[in-house]
């Protein structure tokens, strides 16, 4: 179009860390974005990643509201102390010890309140580091955990109690944020590929 349809700053770039994951449709964004107020700072964010890759929240310029180490988007807190030493961590209540990352594998995000303060989460199937080689890889890797994961919006540093394991990966899942069993608090929830659904608070 004459006025030119992309705003400024876009179409941005997501890293992904495997390529033609899947046959056709391996490559590139797979699932869909979202659109949420997750950040302190003014306006509405992007929410998006790769098929296999860590997760990003993007300000309306097409930039990180993490801020760019190194000259690249910092995405949510996916692998200690890789881009920020300060943000990245994952939650002292969690169940899995595949935590040299927890990076979108052919999963949605959704955001929502999960923790009791003013600044809304955001919830992602994931999968460890050493899930995605034991994909990739002969023999077996250990201790490779599908995982539920999620990211307080306004640092992108875990919720205490995730990554939750959970017992396959979950494909084109976006899991649904609602408080199912009336305590007051929110759950994340999402299904998998062994058909179980799993519900998570923001303490594991």
């Amino acid at each position: 179009p004459a006025d030119q349809a992309y705003l400024p700053g876009w179409p941005v770039s997501l890293a992904m860390l495997q390529l033609e994951a899947l046959p056709t449709i391996g490559d590139g964004v797979a699932t869909q974005a979202i659109v949420a107020d997750v950040s302190p700072a003014p306006g509405v964010e992007g929410i998006a990643s790769a098929a296999v890759g860590p997760l990003y929240v993007l300000n309306a310029a097409g930039d990180s509201v993490f801020g760019a180490p190194a000259g690249r988007d910092a995405p949510l807190a996916w692998a200690a102390g890789l881009f920020n030493q300060d943000a990245a961590r994952f939650g002292a209540m969690r169940n899995s010890n595949d935590i040299a990352a927890s990076l979108v594998a052919f999963g949605g995000p959704a955001a929502g309140h999960l923790d009791d303060d003013a600044s809304a989460d955001i919830s992602a199937p994931t999968a460890g580091l050493s899930r995605l080689f034991d994909v990739a890889l002969p023999d077996l890797q250990l201790p490779n955990d599908d995982h539920l994961m999620a990211w307080r919006g306004d640092t992108g540093n875990a919720l205490p109690g995730f990554p939750q394991t959970t017992t396959d990966l979950a494909f084109f899942v976006t899991p649904a944020i609602a408080d199912v069993d009336g305590d007051g608090a929110r759950e994340t929830i999402a299904g998998n590929g062994t058909y179980l659904l799993q519900a998570h608070d923001a303490d594991g």
